[in-house]
């Protein structure tokens, strides 16, 4: 504890050394992200009682659905204004 200080205001004094670090927006952002996911997975391991296992770098995209995609990706087209017509690819 530095000398002089009240303990009441230290919880404080983080927070505020935190937020003074955390300007940086884009960068926090992706930090934020990353932590997150770290804090969700950990919840499951521990909450499940199960080990950590590697999903893989692309576990993101080959969790989404892709007809669902595809079907967003045409609305988002057609609000921009153009004429879709989907064709199988070969």
């Amino acid at each position: 504890m530095v000398s002089g200080q009240d303990p009441r205001y230290l919880p404080g004094c983080t927070v505020q050394a935190v937020l003074a670090s955390v300007r940086e927006t884009q960068r926090s952002k992706a930090i934020f992200a990353v932590a997150h996911t770290m804090l969700v997975g950990i919840w499951w391991m521990l909450t499940a009682n199960v080990d950590y296992q590697e999903l893989g770098g692309d576990y993101f995209e080959q969790r989404t659905d892709q007809a669902a995609q595809t079907r967003r990706l045409v609305r988002q087209l057609e609000r921009l204004g153009h004429q879709v017509s989907l064709t199988p690819a070969a």
